[in-house]
C-alpha cells in the first residue's frame, strides 16, 4: 500500500529542526547555523520511496515575544 502525508517540524528556535530536515531528505534544503531564528519562512522537503512519500514542513521556531522582529510578524504583516 502506497502512503503519503505531511510532517510538521515545529519547536523552539535553534532546536535542530532544519538539521533534521536536511538529514531526512538527504539534501541541503534548509539553512543551518548556530544563530537562532535563521529560518524566517516555512521550507518544504520531500522524501520519496517506492512505499510512499512524506512532505516535511520546516517551520520557524516558536517565540513568545511581541518586540522587535517578532512583533512585526505577530501583527499579521508577513
Amino acid at each position: 500500500m502506497y502512503r503519503a502525508g505531511f510532517v510538521g517540524l515545529v519547536g523552539l528556535p535553534n532546536a535542530g529542526k532544519s538539521s533534521l530536515l536536511n538529514f531526512l531528505v538527504q539534501e541541503k534544503v534548509s539553512i543551518v547555523t548556530e544563530k537562532p531564528q535563521t529560518t524566517r519562512r516555512r521550507i518544504l522537503g520531500l522524501w520519496s520511496q517506492d512505499r510512499g512519500q512524506a512532505i516535511f514542513v520546516d517551520a520557524p521556531g516558536l517565540v513568545e515575544s511581541d518586540s522587535g522582529l517578532n512583533g512585526f510578524f505577530a501583527s499579521g504583516s508577513s
